[in-house]
């Protein structure tokens, strides 16, 4: 493995192991604290303790590193800086619901606007997939690491797709329905 970005990878793993640790202990919690944002999705009080813990973390160990969150926002501007970007409990409804399909995202964008790091952790499933620039993607499972790689499926009618609904998909949603 590379050394570059080694480091940045390794600090967002403990982010997002940090961010397990919050959100498996709200998840299915009878006390869940749940408020409709304006655009009338859902946070909980897991959402706001991930991204909150994870700006710690972000500003202990990187102090001159940008940070965008879903809940919290954004600098004005990014422009030649690194950046984070973090959505503390992607899948908020599945979570809310007690559906164990759900995860922390995060990513490092270098000055360039590249991703170089990104990590999908999704604690109630057991896996936590990751990649850094340069390489290659992993995921992890029962405790072991195992490399990934895009799917060689050639033709749509023999893919497989999931989601969750066709909220917010705008003009998309028509091409995607096609897809059936």
């Amino acid at each position: 493995m590379s050394r570059q970005y080694q480091d940045d990878l390794a600090l967002a793993l403990a982010a997002a192991k940090s961010a397990d640790a919050i959100s498996l202990k709200r998840f299915q919690a009878i006390d869940l604290n749940v408020e409709t944002k304006p655009d009338l999705t859902p946070v909980t009080d897991a959402d706001k303790g991930v991204e909150e813990a994870f700006r710690k973390l972000i500003s202990e160990k990187r102090p001159e590193d940008l940070i965008i969150g879903e809940e919290f926002g954004a600098p004005t501007s990014t422009d030649g800086k690194h950046y984070w970007v973090v959505d503390p409990i992607d899948g908020t409804k599945n979570f809310v619901r007690g559906v164990p399909v759900w995860a922390t995202l995060i990513a490092l964008i270098n000055e360039n606007n590249e991703v170089v790091v990104g990590v999908a952790s999704a604690p109630a499933l057991g896996r936590v997939w990751f990649a850094s620039k340069g390489n290659g993607a992993f995921v992890k499972f029962n405790g072991e690491t195992k490399k990934i790689s895009v799917s060689k499926v050639s033709k749509i009618s023999d893919a497989s797709i999931s989601y969750s609904d066709l909220l917010g998909w705008g003009d998309r949603r028509s091409k995607f329905v096609e897809l059936q």
